[in-house]
């Protein structure tokens, strides 16, 4: 047999030929069915390009025994059936399936990164008609702390604002679930024959802008991002086709007066119930504890094996894909486990300050920072105002225009009674200055009194320089002023006046101008202790304490910062050791749990890893409810929403902290669990199926309870329902336990906020569901059966049967008064109902509305997946928290 080496010896050039063409092959065509799974080439180049590719081979082929042509022809031939059948045998099933083709990693990947270049376009486009607001967080931490809190929250309104407006021009979130759906709205697009020319594209941007993008702008965009404009354009027309597309199908809510009138009465009707509890489990069937599943009846092994299979494939609360409240399911939720480094924030303190805070610290603190406690009762003294004199003779005259004081000495009085003269005097509000002598009137001013009048009943003071300040603020007062005050007091003082005192040579005359009103100045008051400019030690003791106990925290708190950096160092090392890129050997789960607990023991650390949780089970611990340490707790994501949003990327290092604990955590997940359907034989689940079997079975005894016990209180309508089901017991026996019941405070359907909010401008925020006396459960975030019932379906005076949001509990109810049952209270609401601001974004309103959209949206993306048989072959990254949680359990 000749050996394969003289073979090819022999054939040496048509080997050559034939490899020559299998390379060609491999890499021209073989890359082709690559960008066309892509999104690359169209189908009918690569057939073109295979026939090629196949011709050239076959003709090379058959060139040497004069056959070229025939071979040519052949081999294009069976190029253009092989570019057809070998993708089918060589595809992979992508990442997700659709009907309208499957979508790769590669893919995927690819999708995303055309959004974030989209949105980052848009973004900057946006901010130059709309700049973002100012940072002045150098500024605040100069100012007052009483005024600082306050401003940094009209700067976080702000900023919010602002955000949200960028968020209603970009395209959606850079996710695989966000691309998908823009990908199938694409198809939708294509169907719909939505085009979308360049020069839309152009003037979206501009509009975006607001007039404010010009060319040279634009040029630097595309630059920076590496893009053509060409390139550049077919992103942006690509997220627009669809947005477009998307507009025209989804479904928006188009909301009624009736829907206002609706929401308004579930913020603003109150109403109190009667109720009593009937508890599922005391209608449960009694089975024995077992520890195995073994050891239970064999009646109640089989009930329980029947009862799996027919409820395996469904989540709880779920049936054939839709909500239904108490509903059993035992497919298994996607699930993860954490492991982290725990720093214990009062252990640390108590450690660094063992002691109590002394009376010593207390004083060497106030002593140090006296400024921090000033008085705020302390006021300066001020500069004394001399009092005014009476001009001498040689004082300048007045200038024409400026106001009198008269300020003349007291006239002297007659030597007789009849040649006495009435005293004139001119209030200083309407005599002018006068260029003439002092004390002279012009005819213009001169005031003359009734025959017979004093000056004193004139309302004039008569007197002036002889009483000093006394005359000087009488001749202030309006002549009405002084009327009636010379009058009050001749009321309430019979005496005679008195006596002015006389100038040196005056007589003793019956002269009016001699008696003036009685006016006895009141004693000045007893000079009070000025207030101290700071507080004393005393006063200010339990501020002082507060200070130093914030200042022990701080530094707390930065030794916490310390610890945590050099543990999130360690995690580091030992993440870059188990995937092997570290200088060390590859660690193992196991070997990196062990340096984690060696680490935390060496560094007074508390090593935790968790068990494996759903996100329900992990938003109930306290590392579930953390936050990231720098975030606020009124808007901060937990950790058990990050770690379900984040992806299935284990040992991806994290920080957070407990907002009342005040501890400090670093970790990372150690495992994810994907949804899944179970063997009746793993773990747990027999116990599962077990609490679900007793409690379908109780259900229906305790309803049918419930309805026996409120059709006794709808016999007896006279009576409150406490006496008429006296005597009752929960189940019905006579030795069983007596029914409790209870009268509810009132309470409205919907709440806002309650405190005020600091800024006079802001609206009540909505804040959920209000909650009922001794219904701990009534519905989630929309109150469900419950509120639907009490509130709708239920009229004052009214008898009902309800159960809570998991059917554990049914609770006979009435109605015992509603806040909106008077025709007058009706009014009055609608008339409240026309003052609202029904159409603001802020005001509870509309953010009702917008979760109504939400849902509706929600819905219809369900059918959109439903049309196109949407299969994800793996867990989705950054899936929707209520895919994870909410609606899949």
């Amino acid at each position: 047999m000749a050996s394969p080496f003289s073979i090819f010896r022999k054939h040496q050039k048509v080997m050559m030929v034939v490899l020559t063409g299998m390379a060609m092959f491999a890499f021209i065509i073989l890359d082709t069915f690559a960008q066309t799974a892509a999104g690359g080439l169209p189908f009918g180049i690569v057939l073109l390009l295979a026939a090629i590719a196949g011709g050239c081979v076959f003709w090379l082929l058959g060139s040497s025994g004069g056959r070229g042509k025939e071979w040519a022809l052949t081999g294009a031939v069976l190029g253009i059936a092989v570019a057809i059948v070998l993708p089918r045998f060589f595809a992979e099933a992508g990442a997700v399936s659709t009907s309208a083709g499957n979508l790769s990693d590669e893919e995927l990947f690819n999708l995303m990164q055309r959004r974030r270049i989209a949105n980052e376009i848009v973004g900057e486009v946006f901010a130059l008609g709309n700049p973002p607001p100012t940072d002045f967080s150098a500024e605040l931490a100069n100012l007052d702390p009483r005024f600082r809190q306050q401003l940094q929250q009209h700067l976080n309104r702000a900023r919010q604002e602002w955000e949200g407006q960028l968020n209603s021009v970009l395209f959606g979130p850079a996710t695989e679930q966000g691309v998908l759906l823009t990908w199938l709205m694409s198809h939708e697009a294509d169907r719909m024959g939505v085009a979308i020319p360049d020069r839309v594209v152009v003037q979206y941007l501009f509009d975006v802008s607001q007039g404010k993008l010009t060319q040279r702008i634009f040029a630097r965009m595309r630059k920076k991002h590496k893009l053509s404009e060409s390139e550049l354009t077919d992103i942006l027309r690509y997220e627009l086709r669809a947005s477009r597309a998307m507009e025209v199908q989804t479904p928006d809510v188009l909301p009624t007066p009736e829907d206002y009138w609706d929401l308004f009465r579930r913020f603003y009707v109150r109403q109190e119930l009667e109720l009593t509890a009937i508890p599922v489990d005391k209608f449960e069937p009694e089975v024995k504890d077992a520890s195995k599943f073994e050891e239970l009846p064999a009646d109640v092994q089989r009930e329980l094996r029947a009862f799996f299979e027919q409820h395996k494939d469904e989540f709880p609360g779920e049936k054939d894909g839709k909500r239904e409240p108490g509903s059993p399911g035992f497919r298994q939720p996607r699930k993860v486990q954490l492991a982290y480094l725990e720093a214990d924030f009062d252990k640390l303190k108590e450690e660094m300050f063992p002691d109590e805070i002394t009376e010593e610290q207390l004083r060497g603190y106030y002593e140090e920072h006296r400024e921090q406690f000033r008085n705020p009762a302390f006021q300066p003294e001020e500069e004394e105002t001399p009092a005014p004199t009476a001009p001498s003779a040689n004082s300048p005259p007045r200038k024409q225009g400026t106001p009198e004081v008269d300020e003349t000495p007291a006239p002297t009085a007659p030597a007789s009674e009849g040649d006495a003269k009435p005293a004139q005097s001119t209030p200083a509000e309407s005599k002018p200055a006068s260029d003439g002598p002092v004390g002279e009137q012009t005819e213009k001013d001169a005031t003359k009194p009734e025959s017979g009048a004093s000056a004193a009943d004139n309302g004039q003071a008569g007197v002036s320089g002889a009483f000093g300040p006394l005359s000087f603020v009488s001749t202030q007062d309006p002549p009405a002023a002084a009327a009636s005050d010379a009058a009050d007091t001749a009321a309430a003082d019979d005496d005679e006046p008195v006596e002015a005192p006389r100038p040196a040579g005056a007589t003793t005359g019956g002269s009016t101008a001699a008696r003036i009103p009685r006016r006895v100045p009141l004693p000045p008051p007893l000079p009070e202790d000025p207030e101290p400019e700071f507080l004393s030690l005393e006063a200010a003791k339990e501020r002082v304490r507060r200070q130093l106990e914030q200042e022990r925290d701080e530094k707390v708190r930065e030794e916490l910062d310390r610890r945590m950096q050099l543990a999130d160092r360690k995690l580091y090392e030992l993440s870059e050791a188990f995937r092997g890129a570290g200088r060390g050997k590859k660690l193992t789960e196991e070997q990196v749990s062990q340096e984690l607990k060696k680490y935390a023991g060496a560094h007074d650390l508390r090593y935790v890893p968790t068990k494996i949780q759903s996100f329900a089970e992990l938003a109930e611990t306290s590392v579930g409810r953390m936050i990231d340490p720098g975030a606020s707790p009124f808007d901060a994501d937990t950790i058990a929403q990050r770690m379900f949003a984040q992806g299935k990327n284990l040992y991806v290092r994290f920080h957070a902290r407990d907002p009342l604990s005040r501890n400090r955590i670093v970790g990372w997940k150690t495992y994810d669990e994907d949804p899944h359907v179970p063997e009746f034989t793993e773990e747990g689940v027999w116990k599962q199926v077990l609490e679900a079997w007793k409690k379908s079975q109780g259900a229906p005894k305790a309803k049918q309870r419930a309805e026996e016990l409120a059709k006794i209180v709808r016999e007896q309508t006279d009576k409150p329902m406490q006496e008429a089901l006296s005597g009752k017991t929960v189940t019905g026996a006579t030795d069983g336990q007596e029914l409790t019941v209870h009268t509810t405070s009132p309470f409205s359907w919907l709440r806002m906020t309650s405190a005020p909010d600091p800024s006079p401008l802001s609206p009540p925020q909505f804040r959920g569901i209000s909650q009922v006396d001794h219904v701990p459960d009534v519905g989630g975030n929309t109150g469900g059966e419950f509120m639907e019932t009490v509130f709708n379906e239920l009229e004052p005076g009214d008898v009902g049967v309800v159960p809570n949001s998991d059917r554990t509990v049914y609770y006979v109810v009435r109605v015992k008064d509603r806040s909106s049952a008077d025709e007058g209270v009706q009014t009055v609401l609608r008339e409240e109902l026309m003052r609202e601001p029904l159409f603001e974004g802020a005001w509870p309103y509309q953010q009702m509305l917008a979760a109504r959209r939400n849902y509706l949206q929600g819905q219809w993306i369900d059918r959109l997946h439903a049309k196109y048989d949407v299969r994800w072959n793996r867990q989705p990254d950054a899936a929707l928290q209520d895919e994870q949680a909410g609606r899949k359990g």
